[in-house]
This record gives structure tokens, C-alpha cells and sequence, in this order.
């Protein structure tokens, strides 16, 4: 374990080596957000990892995948989208952090 801060501050978000045991070969990082959480906590996180990665020194990053476990406040698993369609069926994509106010506005 690796410890992030200088002068014995501490947070909860750790770099961690993988274990020898079992390591798939590849040069992307796994960032694992454990617990049961709202979204909003969940992003909260996820805020947290990417400054830490500016911290050290990374700026860009390429496609990134996301597995997000949908569950209701009890902890079950949600298997469909209020519309009704399965969510193992489906993938969201997204292309840019931000609209293009041309596109928005048919120019």
C-alpha cells in the first residue's frame, strides 16, 4: 500500500499493488468504488479518484469502462430501466464531456 498524502494525513482512498496471483496483463488502472452507496456518493467518489490522478500527475485518459452495479436501497439488484427495457441489455455512451452548442441549436 502506498501512502498518499505527506506529513501522516490520511484519506480513504488508497493506491493498492495488485496481487501476484491472478494479474491480468494491462497497462489500465482498476479503480475499485467498494460499498453500497447512492449515485451521488458513488460520483463523490469517483471525484476523489480522478483528483487524486491530476495529484499524480496524469492529465488525459483514454476510453474508459464502467460497470455499475444497480441495486434498490435494500441492496437487490434493478434489472430494468423505468421504461421497461433490460439493463443487461443495453450500453451507455457517451463521446464528449460537453454538448456542442452548434449541435444544440442546428447550426
Amino acid at each position: 500500500m502506498t501512502s498518499l498524502y505527506k506529513g501522516g494525513m490520511s484519506m480513504s482512498i488508497q493506491i493498492v499493488r495488485k496481487p501476484p496471483i491472478g494479474k491480468i496483463k494491462t497497462d489500465r488502472l482498476k479503480v475499485i468504488l467498494t460499498g453500497q452507496h447512492t449515485l451521488e456518493e458513488k460520483e463523490c467518489m469517483a471525484r476523489q479518484v480522478m483528483h487524486l490522478l491530476i495529484n499524480e500527475g496524469f492529465s488525459f485518459a483514454g476510453t474508459t469502462d464502467m460497470w455499475i452495479p444497480l441495486i434498490d436501497p435494500f441492496g437487490h439488484e434493478l434489472t430494468h430501466f423505468s421504461s421497461g427495457k433490460l439493463i443487461a441489455d443495453h450500453n451507455i455512451i457517451i463521446n464528449s464531456p460537453y454538448d456542442c452548442a452548434a449541435d444544440e441549436h442546428g447550426a
